[in-house]
């Protein structure tokens, strides 16, 4: 009884350690191009964009790190804008988006692939210029009736050459 009791003190000391990431965890600590977004003085959302560059072979990685203790909820759905005039004007896309609102746990990572070149010139005769993904996120607390905290504009901004 003692060697089990010990055994899940064991486990659950190793679960709480692999859960409780620090914000140096953050693939975006090491960007130069990263944002931190204060939530309150000790939680942050972290955005970045692995590459830095866009290129023709180059996929991107753009990433939210949600250090924070509350859920980040977000869709699939994201928009591309150009630069155009001082303005930045949204390119339409020709998506379906599946509507599923998707949820991030405390201190998780949200990461997603995207060959950012080739999309532009899928989406808007590749032109030059510059460019930014554009992508909504909401917090709402962690508890069993959860509260609306903030919502959240995350850009992605790049350049094609």
């Amino acid at each position: 009884m003692r060697e089990k009791i010990l055994l899940l003190v064991i486990l659950f000391t190793i679960i709480g350690i692999i859960g409780c990431q620090k914000l140096k965890d953050c693939p975006c600590d090491a960007a130069k191009e990263s944002e931190k977004i204060e939530v309150n003085k000790k939680e942050y959302l972290i955005k970045c964009m692995l590459p830095e560059t866009v290129t023709n072979n180059t996929t991107n990685k753009l990433i939210i790190c949600n250090h924070t203790k509350n859920i980040m909820n977000y869709r699939y759905a994201f928009s591309l804008e150009f630069f155009n005039e001082n303005n930045w004007t949204e390119i339409p896309l020709n998506i379906n988006w599946e509507e599923i609102l998707l949820g991030l746990a405390p201190f998780e990572t949200f990461e997603w692939d995207l060959n950012l070149y080739s999309f532009v010139e899928q989406h808007n005769e590749f032109k030059k210029g510059k460019y930014r993904i554009s992508k909504y996120i909401s917090l709402n607390t962690n508890e069993k009736y959860s509260l609306h905290i903030g919502s959240y504009d995350f850009y992605f901004e790049f350049e094609i050459k």
